[in-house]
């Protein structure tokens, strides 16, 4: 509003600057100065973000939404995004947006506009197996094979670019040539990658909102180890994060190197331990508890049968429907920040 009660403001203008993210060290602002030929020159007022999440959030301008309100005929009229946030700003007016703005409160208006936020969120988990129960550590021979699964998800708002997978093994574990596959929603049977996992990795392109990928590959353990050596796995994914930075995740899976006696021990006390609770029933309803987390629901001969919900041991849960001990058909999965949908065929999951 021209407030200083004489003449006519000229060529009044107005331009947003406003930072494009802001983070938990990082605070960020939003200011709009309005400006004439030959009354007030400048004039100016602003406001602050903070966010106290790890992550950074990016602040995006919503395309024409910018409207001037008053009492005029320029009423409801939109402004032009390039020109609100451009070098000479936006005309304003009251009639017409020539610039011109008469004094008096009838002559006042407003602009509004709209912004969105959009912020990045990744999970990963790698585990490994040598019999088709993924775990977090697993006990392996001199020279035996193991599978190992990566799963990722983008769990945030905004897209993720430039998406890397790679390992890095302890000496005593090598990548076994042809066996490195991609699963993701383009390649929901699998596509065989490069033997480069565990060199410089490979890219799998930009993952929306919700997007999931996982990798499976095979290493194999040294012959000349000896018992009690402890390999690791750790599995990183580096990527852009949709806010004007790179960021990255990783998860570790453990091997442990046995005997054939200290194998066959150890493989036992990871088989699944039935609650001490001598109601248990094999058949109804009922908890059954395993060394990588507990099973609640429906039983059938001592096995999850029917619909269950699986906690593992990090908290995240999976609620739907399992058959003879394993998962099948459509799970809601969720932790403490979310939900998500996942897809299950005889315990594998399907990304189609």
């Amino acid at each position: 509003m021209n407030q200083l009660g004489i003449g006519m403001a000229t060529n009044t203008r107005m331009y947003v600057r406003m930072s494009d993210r802001i983070s938990s060290d990082v605070s960020g602002g939003i200011q709009a100065v309005i400006s004439s030929d030959n009354l007030v020159k400048k004039v100016w007022d602003g406001i602050q973000l903070k966010t106290m999440s790890r992550n950074p959030i990016k602040l995006t301008y919503v395309t024409a939404s910018a409207k001037i309100y008053n009492f005029g005929e320029a009423n409801g009229q939109l402004l032009s995004d390039i020109a609100l946030f451009g070098t000479n700003g936006i005309l304003l007016g009251f009639n017409k947006l020539i610039g011109n703005v008469p004094t008096g409160m009838k002559y006042s208006g407003c602009v509004t506009y709209h912004i969105y936020t959009q912020q990045p969120r990744t999970w990963i988990e790698q585990k490994v197996t040598h019999n088709g129960l993924y775990k977090i550590e697993e006990t392996a021979l001199p020279g035996d094979t193991l599978t190992l699964r990566i799963c990722f998800i983008n769990r945030g708002s905004s897209d993720v670019g430039q998406v890397v997978f790679i390992v890095k093994l302890s000496e005593g574990l090598s990548l076994v040539p042809n066996t490195t596959y991609l699963y993701n929603i383009c390649n929901p049977d699998g596509v065989l990658m490069p033997n480069v996992l565990d060199k410089n990795g490979f890219k799998v392109g930009t993952y929306g909102s919700g997007a999931t990928a996982e990798i499976l590959y095979q290493v194999r353990v040294d012959n000349n180890l000896k018992v009690g050596v402890e390999l690791c796995s750790k599995a990183f994914v580096y990527y852009c994060d949709g806010v004007g930075g790179m960021d990255s995740i990783h998860s570790t899976s453990v091997i442990k190197v046995v005997s054939d006696r200290t194998k066959e021990v150890l493989q036992k006390t990871a088989k699944v331990q039935v609650t001490e609770d001598k109601k248990q029933p094999k058949d109804g309803i009922g908890t059954i508890s395993y060394k990588e987390g507990i099973y609640t629901g429906e039983l059938r001969d001592g096995k999850p049968h029917g619909h269950g919900k699986w906690t593992d041991d990090k908290g995240f849960v999976r609620e739907g429907n399992f058959v003879d001990g394993k998962m099948e058909g459509h799970f809601v999965c969720f932790d403490e920040v979310g939900s998500w949908n996942e897809k299950y065929i005889n315990d594998k999951r399907i990304f189609k």
